[in-house]
């Protein structure tokens, strides 16, 4: 299942999972498409303010 997030600035990005945080942040993974030796893990994070969102939509294709 792909999480699709909606930006204000009318772009759009996609995730693994998204996930509300309390601070007022979304926390978004995705597999890596690379791997990296310089950074663990085979996932990417990352965070973006909730200000920025506009929607998170899950895309069950």
């Amino acid at each position: 299942m792909t999480v699709v997030v909606e930006f204000v600035d009318g772009t759009s990005k996609e995730f693994e999972t998204a996930e509300a945080l309390e601070s007022g942040w979304l926390k978004c993974t995705r597999p890596r498409s690379e791997p990296r030796s310089d950074l663990p893990g085979e996932t990417t994070t990352k965070y973006y303010r909730l200000e920025t969102v506009d929607a998170v939509e899950r895309d069950s294709t």
